[in-house]
């Protein structure tokens, strides 16, 4: 989350790119991401858990970002799916 006059990200005038780099951001600063997902319904959070989140975990993928910068992935869903997520093998890998 990029907030303006944040410490933790405050932006200056120079930048660099470079191949090892995510994106475009003033020179030695990494930003934190946040990567959103949602699951309504039951045929959507199979999805979400069977090849969506796998998908996501695939090398280059979230493993690649978290080791670049602070990452938090966020998962919105109904309260009756939170047991079945708490409890899913993808979601321990991710943990």
């Amino acid at each position: 989350m990029l907030t303006v006059g944040s410490s933790a990200c405050n932006m200056q005038t120079e930048t660099t790119t470079s191949s090892n780099s995510l994106a475009r951001t003033p020179a030695g600063l990494k930003c934190p991401a946040r990567i959103i997902t949602y699951g309504w319904f039951k045929r959507y959070v199979d999805v979400l858990l069977t090849f969506t989140l796998p998908a996501l975990l695939a090398p280059g993928n979230l493993p690649y970002v978290a080791s670049e910068v602070p990452c938090a992935l966020v998962i919105l869903t109904q309260r009756r799916f939170f047991s079945k997520f708490s409890r899913h093998p993808v979601i321990a890998r991710i943990k």
